[in-house]
């Protein structure tokens, strides 16, 4: 008996080892249509991506040329009074429309549809944030270095602060910048630009109560005296759509490609397709001028 057994369990041990991972070409799973389209009444262009899906495992989630693209699909936004269709722009790799054709503002809801040549179709709808007065501010404080410390080791402490609104169903995303004034590197150097480090709110817990981030970064091309410097803020506030996709791809970002790490579900509104169509309306902010 007891050799049997030791049988099974070399046999599961064994069989565990060389697990063949399934595809979508084994489970005769179609292919579908991904779709990426974010509007906001400040862009000057609209953007779409449209791919087709491919199997989870084998490869890179950070591999995108491995999604095959769909270069002749018809991509039309719809609003209550308009209608309009995207072109394909082949060094974008992306479908385009100029804003002056179809105009996003804010509180409005439009469509978008894609189709095929083969016969796939996909559609979603949302709606623009209202603009309201959310009283978004930016304040900065230089950190003296320590005594005989490196100079050029100069960190800020950044602190955004605005106005909850009257509806817990109210989501933002912040990112900001650093823009020196002068000198060699004048510009702007986005502090938190990789969609891992952006950082995502809701307003289920403060419905009407002011919100406030604050955090200490470090200074980039800045070093002894003489430099001016501000602080931009670039707050989205996004519709439900944009929320709860970026927050499900930023945190399965966090898990990576580890297989024994919990995957993370990507949240999708396009109906009979994947991916997502999603609305913001975006507020700037500067600070007051930091010289060092």
């Amino acid at each position: 008996m007891k050799k049997w057994t030791y049988l099974l369990l070399s046999v599961l041990v064994f069989t565990s080892c060389r697990e063949k991972l399934i595809d979508t070409a084994d489970l005769n799973i179609p292919e579908r249509l991904v779709v990426g389209c974010f509007i906001s009444p400040q862009d000057d262009t609209l953007y779409a991506t449209v791919t087709l899906s491919r199997p989870l495992y084998g490869q890179s989630i950070f591999d995108d040329w491995q999604h095959p693209k769909v270069t002749n699909a018809t991509v039309t936004i719809r609003s209550a009074s308009n209608s309009a269709v995207f072109s394909y722009n082949t060094d974008l790799q992306r479908y385009i429309l100029p804003a002056t054709a179809m105009p996003i503002v804010a509180g409005q809801t439009y469509t978008l549809e894609v189709t095929t040549p083969d016969g796939k179709r996909v559609d979603a709808q949302c709606t623009v944030p209202s603009a309201t007065n959310l009283q978004f501010e930016a304040f900065g404080n230089i950190v003296a270095p320590q005594p005989g410390g490196d100079t050029w080791g100069r960190s800020i402490n950044v602190d955004f602060r605005w106005q909850g609104q009257p509806d817990k169903n109210r989501f933002y995303r912040l990112n900001y910048a650093q823009i020196l004034e002068e000198g060699a590197f004048g510009g702007e150097y986005w502090q938190n630009a990789y969609l891992g480090a952006t950082q995502f709110y809701a307003d289920t817990e403060r419905e009407n109560k002011r919100f406030r981030v604050f955090e200490r970064v470090g200074l980039v091309f800045v070093g002894g005296d003489g430099y001016r410097l501000r602080i931009k803020g670039v707050l989205q506030e996004l519709d439900e759509n944009s929320y709860r996709y970026f927050s499900s791809v930023s945190k399965q970002l966090q898990v990576g490609a580890d297989g024994f790490s919990e995957p993370v579900v990507i949240f999708t509104n396009i109906n009979n397709g994947l991916g997502c169509f999603g609305a913001s309306y975006q507020y700037t902010v500067l600070s007051d001028t930091l010289a060092f």
